[in-house]
């Protein structure tokens, strides 16, 4: 019983309760105690009953023969009650230890039910350690019970095999009557009992946990604790290595320099940079199995060939040049597989009479637009700290992109910069196509090209010092410090004691039971309006090797500023031929509260509305193959002109290092990783200053 008890303490420590156990050890209290009700006292008091019955004082006061000749009145008895037959007992006894493993096994189902979309990819549950520990313990007690209660012969049965009452009380009786008789051979060595010895009809005490009426009063409680102690006993070592396992795999502790929360573009470059470069012992969580949040690559299975889905290409700027050398990949230009383009109404599967932005058009737009972008390097880089309030706020940042684009003639700039970020530009306000496309350099992806080979390189470096498919629930900061409690996809908690924390994770993604937020943490990040991204690769018989883009009939006769509403399908573009046959690149654009399923019909309809206007050949939808498919989140945030005029991002930044807390992400620049990392690196440096 202490032991299952101390289990649960360390399992409620570590933050592991689980109903199972604490249900199972409830019962073990109740089986336990009719279990030592069931049984006989132990070896001594058996000694002792059996010299109250006979003794042979030439064999020092040893037991006599006529004391193994008993049953001592206990064919029906049970505790105060007196039964006829004890099948009925045996049965309900079995009834309630059956029953609470049938709701314990029906909760099971609910949890799983609950867990579903969090299961490993084979669909397996990832138990918790205290539900493990919990059928781990009880099984064998529910075992044991149900055997010494069912099958074997008698609910009185002792657990010591060695010790039976074989014989009967009318034996023991008539044997010594004949004792008593004149003529009996007083010279042998069994004589008459010891006078007063005889039981007769009484029922001997301190055998038995029950008192017969006619009995002399012994005490209860000697064979209550000596079958207590029997039963604890069988259970000690058991219970011993789970506790020993309990401290051990589910509770670790770690001290570090840096905690970071999240294993994204920022993350990712946030803990190699403090590692590698600041030799700061540092821990990186992470929900997924991988780092790098948005670059996403599907491997052939074939060939093992990589095509990206998540990030496209990586910004030629300094900071991004010098991570690629640190982790010693070799870089070359962007890869694309050649394609035909068709313009088409994804609406309704038409083709669109649309013709693009002339070489010429398109660099001259792409110039006016950049000649306004550096105005702004100054504010807007690399936190936006210094961007100005109310009416010192740049009035053309605060313009529709639309009305921008007229008025600095970079309307041809639009549809180059659309279907490569998608930025819904119905509803984009300059500053958001700002922070989105930075026109002044040029791109870049691994020579391999697979843009998750540095995340690869990245995990490697990092190796223990990251903690996969885990997340925070429970987050205590102060100005001294900051205690984390972490918890895997197995259920096993670690403990992290940080000096600083760097949470990198979309801020609207946090969860108030578990991260400590003020209230105006709270109000700055839930501030941000945006829509939904979901991307993955799939293939269907019926599209061609072909780049098909979304095309409103508005964007007819050179009009550049019209462009889908969401929700949308931006396009399916063409990625290669695999070995199973061509392959797109699917990207939705939705509300954010849209699931992942809604958005996989969003591509089904695309793919229907082409059959059915037969714009690619006859097929199905249903045969749409999604290879991989995943959610993006708010991939650009953005703010009302109100909200930017009154200050939001002096009110973001004004959160940096409270309560030993930094914040770094696509919440202080957009979803550009090469622009995070920029921004990250300023941050690091503000973060370490004191440590």
């Amino acid at each position: 019983m202490s032991p299952l008890l101390l289990l649960q303490l360390v399992l409620h420590g570590s933050d592991n309760t689980s109903v199972y156990t604490l249900g199972f050890v409830f019962l073990n209290w109740i089986f336990n105690v009719m279990k030592s009700a069931l049984q006989k006292g132990g070896a001594a008091g058996f000694e002792k009953a059996l010299k109250r019955q006979s003794s042979l004082p030439v064999c020092g006061n040893n037991p006599g023969a006529m004391s193994y000749g008993a049953n001592y009145n206990m064919k029906t008895g049970f505790t105060h009650i007196k039964l006829i037959t004890k099948k009925p007992l045996a049965i309900l006894t079995a009834f309630l230890a059956i029953v609470p493993m049938a709701f314990g096994l029906a909760d099971l189902v609910r949890f799983y039910k609950g867990l579903r979309d969090q299961c490993t990819p084979e669909g397996r549950l990832p138990w918790s350690f205290g539900q493990a520990t919990a059928v781990a313990v009880w099984l064998p007690v529910a075992c044991s019970f149900l055997y010494y209660c069912v099958v074997k012969d008698g609910v009185q049965a002792r657990i010591d095999k060695g010790e039976h009452v074989v014989s009967r009380r009318e034996t023991a009786i008539l044997e010594s009557k004949s004792s008593k008789e004149p003529g009996s051979d007083k010279g042998s060595l069994i004589g008459s009992a010891v006078p007063g010895s005889m039981v007769g009809a009484e029922s001997i005490e301190i055998l038995k946990v029950t008192q017969h009426v006619n009995g002399p009063r012994r005490t209860r409680m000697q064979p209550i604790l000596q079958s207590v102690t029997n039963f604890r006993t069988s259970i000690a070592m058991l219970t011993s290595i789970l506790l020993l396992s309990a401290s051990t795999a589910v509770v670790r502790a770690i001290d570090v320099d840096v905690a970071v929360v999240g294993g994204g573009g920022s993350g990712g470059y946030a803990a190699v940079q403090l590692r590698e470069k600041y030799n700061k012992k540092i821990v990186v969580i992470e929900k997924k199995q991988q780092l790098g949040g948005h670059a996403q690559s599907w491997y052939d299975p074939v060939p093992g060939k990589a095509y990206n889905y998540g990030v496209d290409a990586f910004t030629n700027i300094t900071v991004s040049i010098g991570f690629f050398r640190q982790l010693k990949i070799p870089i070359g230009p962007l890869q694309s597989a050649p394609a035909e383009k068709l313009y088409v109404d994804l609406e309704n599967g038409r083709k669109v009479d649309y013709t693009p932005p002339t070489t010429k058009e398109a660099a001259d737009a792409m110039e006016n637009y950049s000649d306004q972008w550096l105005k702004y390097t100054d504010i807007l880089l690399p936190t936006s700290m210094l961007f100005p309030r109310g009416d010192k706020t740049p009035s053309d940042l605060l313009l529709s992109w639309y009305d921008f684009a007229r008025k600095y003639k970079a309307e041809a700039a639009s549809p180059s910069m659309w279907e490569t970020v998608v930025v819904d530009l119905n509803t984009a306000l300059m500053i958001d196509e700002w922070r989105a496309w930075n026109p002044s350099v040029n791109s870049f992806q691994p020579a391999s090209g697979d843009n998750t080979e540095i995340w690869q390189k990245a995990a490697k470096l990092l190796g223990k010092d990251g903690l996969y498919e885990s997340e925070v629930v429970s987050a205590k900061q102060t100005k001294s410090g900051v205690k984390l409690e972490v918890r895997d996809k197995d259920g096993h908690i670690t403990k992290i004691n940080a000096k600083r924390l760097l949470i990198t994770i979309g801020p609207e993604t946090f969860d108030p039971k578990y991260f400590d937020l003020s209230s105006e943490e709270v109000e700055v990040f839930h501030s941000a309006a945006g829509n939904r991204y979901f991307t993955g690769i799939v293939s269907h018989p019926s599209l061609p090797a072909a780049r098909i883009t979304n095309v409103v009939p508005a964007a007819i006769k050179g009009n550049y500023l019209a462009y889908p509403t969401v929700p949308f399908q931006a396009y399916f573009q063409y990625k290669g031929n695999s070995s199973t046959g061509p392959i797109h690149r699917a990207l939705t654009v939705v509300p954010r509260e849209t699931s992942i399923e809604e958005a996989k019909n969003l591509i089904r309809k695309s793919v229907q509305n082409l059959i059915d206007k037969g714009t690619i050949p006859n097929g199905k939808s249903s045969d749409l193959d999604f290879r991989t498919f995943s959610d993006h989140g708010l991939l650009y945030r953005r703010w009302s002109a109100e909200q930017l005029r009154g200050g939001i991002f002096a009110r973001a930044n004004g959160l940096q290092g409270q309560r030993s807390t930094w914040y770094t992400g696509a919440f202080w620049m957009n979803n550009d990783c090469v622009m995070l990392w920029n921004t990250t690196k300023a941050i690091l440096n503000e973060m370490l200053k004191d440590i």
